[in-house]
Order: C-alpha cells, then structure tokens, then sequence
C-alpha cells in the first residue's frame, strides 16, 4: 500500500498521492520539484513549476524537495553543507 511509483495494479492517482505523504513526512512545507528523465546527460536547474527533460537536478532555493526515480542506474546526490548551513 505504499506505491510511489506508477507500477502495474497501482490504483489511479496513488502514486502522486503516496508520494505527497512521503515529502510531508520528510519535508513538511516543501515543493516538489521532479524531472521527466531521458537518460542521457543534461542537468536542470530545479523547477517545482515545471518538470524539465533531464537527468539530473540542481536546486539553490530552501524549502524545495527534488525527486528523482530510479530503478537500474545509481542516483548519486551531492551536497554543500556550507550552503544548508548558511540557509538555516
């Protein structure tokens, strides 16, 4: 009962709807902001309005949750501590 992903037998509109209840737990108050991945190499400034062809996100703004999906490739995710620091 916690699809958060569009797999077969997921009942309609549960994704979106398990996905919401991950990020209020994890994020309270954040945007979403997701990619419509393409495998290849492009990297987009992350936009919570707007989902972007790329495969990779790159956000500067507090209060903003990037999602990436994956499934046979390594999600990698870098951080700048310095710059979490300097928001809080």
């Amino acid at each position: 009962d916690g699809v958060v992903s569009g797999t077969v037998g997921s009942p309609a509109g549960a994704p979106l709807t398990y996905l919401v209840r991950v990020l209020d737990d994890f994020s309270p108050g954040s945007r979403l902001a997701q990619m419509s991945q393409v495998h290849g190499n492009t990297v987009a400034y992350a936009d919570p309005d707007h989902a972007p062809e790329a495969d990779g996100l790159v956000c500067d703004q507090p209060g903003v949750a990037l999602i990436v999906r994956v499934a046979d490739c390594v999600p990698v995710l870098l951080a700048d501590p310095a710059a979490a620091a300097a928001e809080q």
